[in-house]
């Protein structure tokens, strides 16, 4: 090409300029595909060590959170309720009686049937 003089050296830049295209369209596909195979790969590890992906442990997170506020606000509402007859009582709390349960009162004023 150097040989011809000007005429091969305005011609260069489209001999070279094909061929880089071409390869980088080749090197394009080329990692898509090396891309692709590895996302499949790593996939299927995931299914075969039964691991838990990244946004799964961020919604267990969530729910945990969530679970542990509505409990302490149970506890809360629970240890205040107890607090209350506490101070008022000196006793603990007890829990309610069954309803349907009443004791039966012996009269004891004497007239006899």
């Amino acid at each position: 090409m150097l040989t011809s003089g000007e005429a091969g050296l305005s011609q260069m830049p489209d001999q070279v300029d094909k061929p880089a295209r071409e390869l980088v369209a080749a090197s394009t596909a080329n990692r898509r595909e090396i891309e692709e195979i590895i996302k499949a790969e790593v996939s299927r590890l995931f299914g075969v060590l039964d691991l838990a992906r990244a946004e799964e442990v961020d919604r267990l997170r969530s729910r945990v959170a969530e679970l542990e506020a509505r409990l302490a606000t149970v506890e809360a509402t629970s240890d205040a309720g107890s607090d209350t007859v506490r101070e008022s009582t000196g006793k603990a709390a007890r829990a309610p009686r069954a309803r349907g349960t009443t004791k039966t009162v012996k009269s004891t004023s004497g007239g006899g049937a």
